[in-house]
């Protein structure tokens, strides 16, 4: 099998802090596919076999996730990386800054991953992103709001 699909989540215990923070993060996930293009062929392979997404999990400190922080894991069908991030990290307000932050944390995480597949992932997620680039993101990003409108709106 090959892995399509790449997530970056934020989650806070507080409802408002985390759709502060990363309200329109989706877009993410629709954005990064024409970036996985370049390694595809590097996706694939006997230890991805059942799995189809990476999902890296940023959370404030304490809160709690699906799986022990700093470790991958496989849950189901995906590969999971958990980690604690401090809001002083993070832009309030800028999903696509926090998104360009939190790619260069998860290309470290997929370093110390043991399948291939995650490593290839850090050659996509570790580059400085090129000014279109982030034109698409912002556009992706704000897709996603308009679509589905702010969590922040909702509460």
């Amino acid at each position: 099998m090959t892995i399509r699909v790449v997530r970056i989540q934020f989650s806070s215990s507080d409802s408002q802090v985390a759709a502060e923070f990363a309200d329109g993060f989706a877009g993410f996930e629709y954005w990064i596919k024409d970036r996985l293009r370049s390694v595809r062929d590097r996706l694939r392979g006997e230890e991805a076999k059942g799995v189809d997404g990476v999902v890296f999990d940023f959370r404030t400190p304490g809160r709690p996730g699906l799986a022990e922080r700093n470790r991958w894991t496989k849950l189901l069908n995906i590969f999971y990386w958990a980690q604690d991030v401090e809001l002083a990290e993070l832009t309030p307000g800028d999903a696509v800054a926090n998104l360009v932050h939190l790619m260069g944390r998860s290309a470290l995480a997929c370093e110390a991953a043991p399948w291939p597949q995650v490593r290839a992932l850090g050659a996509v997620l570790s580059p400085e992103l090129e000014e279109r680039e982030l034109v698409a993101l912002k556009r992706q990003v704000s897709s996603v709001l308009r679509t589905y409108g702010s969590k922040r709106m909702q509460s």
